[in-house]
């Protein structure tokens, strides 16, 4: 891996999550891409604010941008939603 491309990815991860951090309208705006984001890298405060606002959106929907480990919390917190189980 060259030095180039860690520093392109950090800065890119640097302004994505202060971007989030300073502008919550791309949580609800792109939540989907968030989420998927955030379960990749770890970030529970903002998996815990994006969830909520992709109840709305297909197994299919969210099978396409999360690992299985998020995908399988969502439908969980998704059918509690629905069910209140």
């Amino acid at each position: 891996m060259s030095s180039a491309y860690v520093v392109c990815v950090t800065h890119t991860h640097t302004l994505l999550i202060d971007g989030i951090n300073e502008n919550r309208s791309a949580v609800s705006t792109h939540a989907l891409e968030v989420l998927s984001y955030a379960f990749k890298h770890g970030y529970a405060e903002i998996i815990d604010e994006a969830a909520p606002r992709t109840i709305d959106a297909s197994v299919d929907q969210l099978l396409a941008v999360l690992p299985a480990p998020g995908a399988l919390a969502w439908v969980r917190h998704s059918e509690s939603h629905y069910f209140g189980g």
